[in-house]
């Protein structure tokens, strides 16, 4: 080495003992020392190993490769790939025709919305069997509750009831909104739905469902409630607890059940397609299309009608040659021409504005000043006349819904078909039958008075307290 290679070297040296000390020089000689040392050492234990390894014996049996594999690796195989356990096929509702096709869109359900994104995450089924197993049990205990629900009495009184309401309440908003368009020529003019709620409001009095059938997001949210309430009624008490798990199935039933149920029910399409799938199993007899024609107050639909009748008129008329079919031909013409003149009769009423009806046909513009004024005589309607009269009977209902005491209509209309079934069965019964036929009156007279007349019933009307007791001592005697 040339005496200019030794000067640097010495000068690195002094630079480095005098920037980092004694104990910097020392230590870095020693780390080199001590990895070179352990290279060699590495290196001779790998080729120790690979002598002491045993060579192929071909009279020994083979031992697999897996054989020698230490335990840790199969304990880990183990709890991260657990054996799959035997699922059994449980029933849902008890009813096959409803458990396949149920079972059919269970799968549809966690294929598109639980699948789709789980499989990227991970290939563990555990938290697709658990989720499936929740539901079942969801399925199950909605089906168990079901069955005490008293259909008959919801099915015959309170949907009914609602639906006239609903009914009621869009008649009388289609009625202002078509008075205010008479009256309010330079005003603000209201929609449809704002009278409709408005009115809603002054009904119920305390609560108005405007919010959550106009605004998508809030009803979201509502559904979202009512998802929480319904998973606390029908899920274990550890897996409500759960908060994620409640969540994830919340928006599961409410996303994936509930929000397109409602749009589908709520889809104009959708109702158009029911009413013609109903009306084709069920065709309509000649005196109600009558009716509807007189009623209907669409221009565009009698329209059409009265085109569809003409061309049937000239289809008819080429047919009549005079043999033997004339007859039948010419009643369906005069049946035609009949229909034909009722329909240019509504045509003209409408379009004249001669006659401003309402959905029964009956003149919705009454002057009811003049007939209550003094000395005007009324026209006394007795009240067996209204019962059996659809029309009249409708309006008082109505009436009586407005006022909150359409119960006393069922009541009295339960009444009668109660008296008029214990008639009949006490006429009918034989003397071994008797105790049979009692037994079922008091049975379904027991059902009136906790419907109607006890403390705890759901549309109860006033009575006075002897005559309940008195009822209550004739249901036990």
């Amino acid at each position: 080495m040339s005496l200019g290679a030794l000067g640097w070297v010495g000068l690195a040296i002094v630079l480095f003992w005098s920037t980092f000390g004694f104990w910097a020089c020392f230590l870095l000689p020693l780390c080199i020392f001590v990895t070179i040392l352990g290279i060699i050492f590495m290196g001779y234990l790998m080729e120790y190993q690979q002598q002491l390894e045993p060579s192929y014996d071909p009279v020994l049996p083979h031992i697999p490769e897996n054989h020698c594999v230490k335990g840790l690796p199969q304990i880990t195989t183990a709890i991260l790939k657990p054996p799959k356990k035997t699922r059994f096929v449980r029933y849902l509702t008890g009813h096959p025709a409803i458990d396949d096709p149920l079972s059919e869109v269970l799968n549809y359900i966690l294929r598109d919305y639980v699948y789709n994104w789980y499989l990227d995450l991970s290939n563990d089924e555990a938290f697709t069997d658990h989720i499936r197993d929740l539901v079942h049990q969801v399925i199950v205990n909605l089906s168990m509750r079901a069955k005490n629900v008293d259909w008959v009495q919801y099915l015959t009184i309170q949907l009914v009831d609602d639906f006239a309401s609903h009914l009621r309440l869009f008649r009388q908003a289609q009625s202002r909104l078509k008075h205010k368009k008479d009256d309010d020529f330079g005003g603000k003019s209201q929609d449809l739905l704002t009278l409709f709620f408005s009115l809603e409001t002054t009904m119920e009095r305390s609560m108005c469902r405007d919010l959550v059938c106009i605004s998508k997001e809030r009803e979201l949210e509502y559904l979202q409630q009512v998802g929480e309430v319904l998973l606390y009624l029908v899920l274990p008490p550890e897996d409500f607890q759960n908060k994620v798990m409640r969540i994830f199935l919340r928006e599961l039933l409410v996303n994936t059940v509930l929000l397109p149920v409602i749009d589908l029910v709520s889809d104009p399409d959708y109702v158009n397609q029911t009413i013609v799938w109903m009306c084709s199993n069920n065709i309509p007899t000649s005196d109600e299309f009558l009716t509807v024609l007189k009623c209907t107050d669409n221009i565009s639909e009698l329209e059409a009608v009265k085109e569809i009748v003409l061309q049937e008129i000239a289809i008819q008329r080429s047919k009549d040659t005079g043999g033997n079919d004339d007859t039948v031909i010419k009643k369906q013409l005069n049946s035609l021409h009949y229909v034909k003149k009722v329909v240019e009769n509504r045509l003209q009423r409408l379009y004249d504005g001669s006659l401003d009806t309402d959905s029964t046909g009956l003149p919705s513009q009454i002057d009811w000043k003049k007939l209550t004024a003094p000395g005007v005589e009324l026209f006394q309607l007795p009240f067996d006349v209204v019962l059996a009269n659809n029309i009249a009977l409708s309006y008082f209902m109505e009436y009586m819904t407005s006022i909150g005491a359409q119960k006393y209509i069922s009541f009295y209309l339960h009444a009668e078909g109660f008296k008029v079934s214990a008639e009949q069965l006490l006429s009918l019964a034989h003397t071994e039958d008797r105790n049979t036929n009692l037994e079922s009156l008091r049975e379904a007279a027991a059902n009136i008075y906790n419907t109607y007349i006890s403390e705890t019933a759901t549309s109860r009307i006033n009575v006075d307290e002897v005559l309940a007791n008195c009822s209550v001592t004739n249901f036990i005697a």
